[in-house]
């Protein structure tokens, strides 16, 4: 975690200072484990640029083997600006996503009846999805693995609370034929992880899927190191875990639920995204690995969250189905893809598009903003001030969704609800609406709707 902390903690301290870069070797090829060691910083690089963009000036990863500095000067004063800058041979390239349009021409995944297959995070909502799905690709025996224990078997018929679903799930699959072993372990422990999997005295395990991880959704700011450590260990870190026990040609698939959603900037993922850019360097770096970069699921898992949502789809992203999950995935194991992101596009719109998603999702200029520049236009200072005031409100109180009368605008709105995530969003919607480029730190200056008001008065009269 060390080179994330570094990169963390110098944004920090650089909040208002000159732009902020980062230098990173080998981490496209991820071929060796210091490569991998600095992929972590790709992720929190791009949640960085979509958190604070006037600070941020980009990752440059440079091959491990050459001296390229003067590739990296010209890089710094010609090349355009991008979250993350690849040089190789000389030519700087950026990332962007491309539809599928391959016919895959390997296997499905598929189960052995004599192996056992193993999900970490196997007892949270898509842990047990995959179970089913894995019994439905013919796996007769499987262990689930999770921090949080169930109660002991002899209690299960009488168990009434928030573990009847889970034992629910696994007696359902039990009812078919499949053995199914609980096990409670930190997967990040490596010593544990192995004598408890050792212990279990089944046939040799053919497969991993690796579903277990912590989202503490907090700005870049906010995140201290303990944070930082308590996202990365169970992903990142249960990774490793099993890249260590699971050697390279010892597993028939490694499959590693990682998300998309560092890829668009997504505000307060700092450290997901770090744990996440791992995995999908980690998939690079074994053959027979697959980082998935899920969307949400529709309706389930951690990625069941509005706000989460909703800054999807100002991104021109949406969530997906479970059916279209495991299509997904399965086509992924056919191309044999390493670094598979996955997620629905809308419809052609009034949305922002990101660089990365040029070649899959448009969007269509809009006029919003000089008409909201009009419909200002001429007005008195006092009109323009009660003007503004409602539709400020209106349009925070639409992302709260609280109706606007809900909403004492002398008041913080962190006092009203506001938390440190949604005030990324909010001041996105402002600037959308109003046609104005707003500061960062627009709601810590400006923390109630009346402050908020005064401040785009002055920029829009200034603007006139």
């Amino acid at each position: 975690m060390s080179a994330a902390w570094r990169l963390l903690s110098t944004a920090q301290r650089l909040a208002d200072g000159p732009r902020l870069w980062a230098l990173t070797r080998g981490v496209l090829e991820s071929a060796d484990e210091v490569a991998l060691a600095e992929s972590s910083v790709w992720g929190l690089g791009r949640v960085l640029a979509g958190e604070h963009d006037e600070l941020w000036g980009g990752v440059i990863d440079l091959p491990r083997d050459d001296d390229a500095v003067a590739v990296l000067l010209d890089v710094l004063v010609s090349v355009p600006a991008d979250d993350v800058i690849v040089i190789r041979d000389g030519v700087a390239s950026v990332a962007r996503l491309r539809p599928t349009e391959r016919v895959p021409e390997g296997d499905p995944v598929t189960c052995r009846p004599d192996g056992t297959y193993l999900v970490t995070g196997g007892l949270g909502v898509l842990g047990l999805e995959v179970a089913d799905w894995l019994a439905d690709r013919g796996a007769r025996r499987l262990v689930l693995a999770g921090r949080r224990p169930l109660p002991p078997r002899h209690t299960w018929q009488t168990w009434h609370d928030d573990g009847d679903e889970r034992i629910r799930r696994i007696q359902a699959l039990e009812a078919r034929g499949v053995t199914v072993r609980v096990v409670s372990l930190d997967i990040a422990d490596a010593a544990r992880t192995a004598r408890v999997l050792a212990a279990l005295d089944l046939p040799p395990i053919r497969g991993v899927v690796h579903a277990a991880g912590v989202l503490d959704n907090r700005l870049s700011r906010d995140t201290d190191a303990d944070s930082l450590r308590a996202v990365l260990s169970p992903k990142a870190g249960g990774a490793w875990t099993l890249h260590s026990l699971f050697p390279p040609g010892s597993l028939d698939f490694l499959a590693l639920f990682s998300s998309c959603g560092y890829l668009l900037g997504l505000p307060g993922q700092a450290a997901y995204g770090a744990a996440n850019a791992f995995l999908d360097a980690l998939a690079a770096h074994r053959p027979d690995t697959v980082s998935l970069g899920w969307t949400s699921w529709r309706g389930m898992g951690m990625a069941r969250n509005d706000i989460v949502d909703r800054e999807l789809k100002a991104r021109g992203v949406t969530d997906i189905s479970r059916d279209e999950a495991f299509e997904a995935w399965d086509h992924a194991a056919r191309l044999g893809a390493a670094h598979f992101p996955v997620f629905g596009v809308t419809e052609p719109g009034d949305t922002e598009q990101l660089p990365i998603l040029s070649e899959v999702t448009t969007a269509r200029p809009t006029a919003s903003a000089v008409v909201v520049e009009d419909s200002f236009t001429g007005l008195p200072p006092a009109q323009l001030r009660e003007r503004l005031l409602v539709e400020v409100g209106a349009q925070i109180a639409g992302e709260m969704r609280l109706p606007a009368a809900a909403l004492d605008v002398r008041r913080s709105l962190v006092e009203q609800g506001l938390d440190s995530v949604l005030t990324m969003v909010v001041r996105r919607r402002l600037e959308k609406r109003f046609g104005q480029k707003l500061p960062t730190t627009l709601l810590w200056h400006q923390p109630s709707v009346s402050a908020i008001t005064d401040h785009l008065v002055t920029a829009l009269s200034t603007r006139s």
